[in-house]
């Protein structure tokens, strides 16, 4: 019997490219559903993490004008009964572990950088307060000062810092200027609640739908 050779090779080669190719397709569809697994598993981290930056920033909100509160009635008094200030630091635990996984992938860009402006703030205020909490409540507190024109109660240092609205250099009781940046603070965390709660309620959706498109699949 005569074997035609050129077409056994034909043959040959068309059958290795043939399983060539369903290997790489099926190495592709395998690389496209871990690719897809891992970014549903990215997105419920986002998910949780934007949770707990939500109540973060609830708590924050309370802090915040609880330490206005106190601060007010500070300002207010003029025998003290009791020797320290004691206003509580603003939280940012949640927001720490949050930026690590990288969630400006998953939120509005805008949402990322307002949140981490706000969280500067939030830091640059607790240093403030560390440093309200340490000092000693003037004995001159309720007494009158004069600063030219100008009279007020003394009940705290003042200190210079750099006022980015102004674009210079101000100084001011720090007592009042935390009072500042905590208005500021439980303001920003009030209106970023919000924002946060559609974000939230769009990817639970998109993950539930997912969990039941997998269900159906059977991949879940």
């Amino acid at each position: 019997m005569k074997v035609n050779l050129p077409m056994a090779v034909s043959e040959i080669l068309l059958s290795g490219l043939a399983t060539l190719f369903a290997t790489l397709v099926g190495v592709w569809i395998a690389f496209q559903l871990d690719r897809k697994s891992e970014n549903v598993k990215k997105k419920k981290r986002a998910f949780q993490h934007l949770k707990a930056v939500q109540k973060e920033l609830e708590q924050n909100e309370s802090i915040g004008w609880n330490t206005h509160s106190l601060i007010r009635e500070m300002q207010e008094l003029d025998e003290p009964e009791a020797d320290h200030y004691a206003p509580q630091l603003f939280m940012t635990d949640a927001w720490d572990a949050a930026i690590g996984d990288q969630l400006i992938d998953i939120i509005p860009a805008s949402l990322y950088y307002e949140l981490q402006e706000l969280y500067q703030e939030t830091k640059s205020t607790n240093e403030l307060i560390r440093r309200l909490r340490i000092e000693a409540i003037d004995p001159r507190l309720g007494d009158i000062i004069q600063d030219g024109s100008w009279k007020f109660k003394n009940w705290t240092y003042s200190v210079y810092y750099y006022d980015q609205n102004r674009d210079e250099v101000e100084h001011l009781g720090l007592g009042p200027l935390i009072l500042r940046h905590c208005r500021d603070i439980a303001g920003d965390a009030s209106s970023l609640q919000q924002e946060l709660d559609e974000v939230i309620s769009e990817l639970e959706k998109e993950l539930t739908e997912n969990g039941e498109e997998q269900a159906g699949n059977g991949l879940d």
